[in-house]
């Protein structure tokens, strides 16, 4: 239980530190102040870049990956305090105003605060910002079928292989019509989409490390650094070199 219907927190997490698989009773909101995570929540990978937030709802299983040293500032928030719809398990984008708020709280708002006073209204406002901000694209679902599962934990520990739909069929033992059918039934994408998707994620963490556009691109399996370029620009709406400083 917590003390309060919000508990703050900020702590730094190791560089190559793995979380292994928890739940909470309650929702968290990570704050990614310095460095990029990993995680694994439910049937959904998603990354957590620097500037950004997450919400993890309450009693959903996740493991945490850190490859560099991550600054984290999180919220533990009871599900009466969110209102009448709790947010899902997503990546929002933290705008400017948010990070000062939430870097605030989390560093003066004291573990007793009075629910009815200042303090009090300060974490309702920082919640109703929290719950406002935009959804970002760094998520992908995980198919609950363990054939087609088995197929994309194999894009994820190797990008930079082709892994073509007729060659992900065969390992189903389904035609390449039907893969196909069942892959956008289980994901809500087109097998294409979801391996693009996952490429690109896993560049995240490359380009973080400091290999150059070039490396990361062949490293993820593109074959030139302009078709990763235009990639990631259409789903992230910024290039990798801008990410990346």
């Amino acid at each position: 239980m917590l003390p309060r219907p919000v508990f703050f927190r900020a702590y730094p997490i190791a560089a190559r530190t793995r979380v292994e698989e928890h739940r909470h009773d309650w929702w968290q909101f990570m704050f990614a102040r310095e460095g990029l995570m990993q995680v694994q929540a439910a049937d959904t990978a998603l990354v957590l870049p620097p500037a950004y937030g997450m919400w993890i709802p309450a009693h959903c299983a996740h493991t945490l990956w850190a490859a560099e040293e991550v600054m984290l500032e999180s919220l533990y928030i009871e599900e009466a305090a969110l209102g009448g719809t709790p947010p899902a398990l997503q990546v929002v984008a933290v705008d400017e105003f948010a990070r000062a708020f939430i870097h605030h709280a989390c560093t003066h708002v004291e573990e007793g605060y009075d629910e009815e006073g200042a303090a009090g209204r300060k974490v309702a406002v920082l919640l109703e910002v929290l719950q406002a901000l935009p959804r970002a694209d760094f998520m992908l679902p995980f198919p609950t079928d363990p054939r087609l599962n088995a197929v994309c934990m194999a894009i994820q520990h190797a990008p930079h292989l082709p892994h073509h739909r007729e060659d992900a069929a065969r390992r189903t033992h389904l035609s390449p019509q039907t893969f196909s059918r069942r892959f956008l039934r289980a994901t809500g994408l087109p097998y294409q989409q979801w391996r693009q998707r996952m490429r690109l994620l896993c560049s995240l963490a490359l380009l973080r490390e400091g290999k150059n556009v070039t490396e990361t691109a062949l490293a993820v399996g593109y074959a030139t650094p302009s078709a990763y370029i235009h990639a990631f620009r259409q789903l992230f709406a910024v290039s990798p070199r801008r990410f990346a400083h």
